[in-house]
């Protein structure tokens, strides 16, 4: 990767896209999935399956009737094999599900087309799907489309833009599934009651620009619009500003000014549940870093493990091993600590490098540059909220607008001594929300 010149408090990023052009293929089906209750940002599910259960793909296996969660689903046909606390990404233990597949992959009765005749009828729908948003932040799809009932939303975003290094799996996915795009942001429309839809894509997805261009010429409500190939230009408050000139103060959510933001992943897993009823039980990720074989985009059954995915992909090259696994990316991903942790919903991508990458991420003392501060889309001072967060400086920390931090990671990047600043910026913000972010 190359840092370009600083503009508009953005980074612009040269990073290696070794999976574009590479269709999405669907895994091989491991020995066992460990499905996590707790899929995103949501309220853990209570598992509802015993040890010994038979479960089939899209049986409900956790529920939890809190608005901010969602049913958590079988993505394998099998025998449950344990219900245990197992670690997440991050040193936390979540209540795990493990399935022992029985290769045959039978649907559960349940799975049909669900029946929408209204707002309501589509909302329930939508929880029912187990959809969380796709694009990393994992909120309930259902928690995020309710405010638009009473609000004044008139605009819907779909978010196609892939602006951190390595991951090409939206870009893929726009191109695998572009009608399920356009009929998914239909339907959103249709029963949310929002009159225009621009789809958002980097300028550097020229094909994928003129794919929609050329869908989208009967369609007079739906537009497709390029964005500039900047980071973090994907993150909500900035798409909308980018895409209709409105400005999202810190704090507030899209539909307080009249748009309605998604991931295009979200919205191809929804028109598929629209049309035949499966659940979300599979996600799409790109494999991608030093230490990996073969390079690829793949669709897993949630709850596959890291390792699982490693040896599809062809495990380490010769004189390769992995010392570092992060999902998600190099800008706001998450470091796995080990590769018995399972595929999530809100996992974007697995990316294994070698040690002579991991070394180059050795932290070093601040040299008060002053790049930190510049890049940062938010305006923060993220090397001083460093420091006063070392030093307990608890004054500072209330002052200095700590909690507006949207882990975008670009301080992180461009501090030449590779000071992790925007993890310690961001567990801060989240302590300051009682742990829940704005998508």
């Amino acid at each position: 990767m190359a840092l370009f010149p600083f503009k508009n408090n953005s980074v612009r990023l040269k990073g290696e896209r070794n999976t574009a052009g590479q269709n999405i293929v669907p895994i091989a089906l491991p020995k066992e999935v460990h499905i996590s209750m707790k899929q995103g940002q949501c309220d853990a599910a209570e598992p509802v399956v015993f040890v010994g259960d038979s479960v089939k793909v899209g049986q409900v296996i956790g529920k939890n009737l809190t608005p901010f969660s969602v049913p958590v689903h079988s993505s394998v046909s099998g025998t449950v094999k344990a219900v245990t606390n197992e670690p997440s990404v991050g040193g936390a233990f979540d209540v795990h599900v493990v399935i022992e597949c029985d290769g045959r992959q039978d649907f559960a009765a349940g799975v049909v087309p669900p029946s929408v005749e209204s707002t309501k009828d589509f909302i329930n729908a939508v929880r029912k799907s187990g959809l969380v948003g796709l694009g990393g932040a994992g909120f309930p799809m259902a928690a995020k489309f309710a405010p638009c009932v009473d609000a004044e939303v008139d605009t819907l975003i779909i978010n196609g833009v892939e602006c951190e290094p390595f991951l090409t799996v939206d870009r893929m996915t726009m191109i695998a599934h572009s009608r399920d795009v356009i009929s998914g942001s239909e339907a959103i429309m249709k029963w949310l009651g929002i009159g225009r839809c621009i789809i958002g894509v980097n300028r550097s997805m020229r094909d994928v620009y003129e794919l929609f261009e050329d869908l989208l010429k009967e369609k007079q409500s739906i537009s497709v619009r390029y964005v500039s190939d900047v980071y973090p230009i994907g993150a909500e408050h900035i798409i909308v500003r980018e895409l209709t000139g409105r400005t999202l103060l810190p704090g507030r959510i899209a539909p307080d000014v009249g748009c309605l933001v998604c991931n295009v992943n979200s919205v191809v897993k929804l028109q598929h549940y629209l049309s035949t009823g499966l659940p979300l039980v599979t996600k799409n990720l790109t494999v991608d870093g030093s230490a990996v074989a073969a390079r690829r985009n793949v669709e897993v059954p949630i709850g596959t493990l890291i390792r699982d995915v490693f040896d599809f992909c062809g495990g380490a090259p010769e004189g390769h091993d992995p010392v570092l696994t992060l999902l998600d990316g190099v800008m706001m991903g998450k470091v796995a600590e080990n590769d018995r942790l399972p595929i999530n919903a809100s996992d974007n991508a697995v990316l294994f490098f070698d040690e002579d990458f991991a070394r180059k991420l050795a932290p070093g003392a601040c040299i008060n540059c002053g790049r930190c501060i510049r890049c940062c889309p938010q305006n923060l001072m993220p090397g001083k909220i460093y420091d006063a967060v070392q030093r307990l400086d608890t004054a500072f920390l209330e002052k200095s607008g700590a909690g507006n931090c949207i882990n975008c990671g670009a301080c992180s990047y461009v501090c030449p001594a590779r000071r992790r600043l925007s993890q310690s910026v961001f567990r801060l913000a989240a302590s300051m929300k009682g742990g829940r972010e704005n998508e």
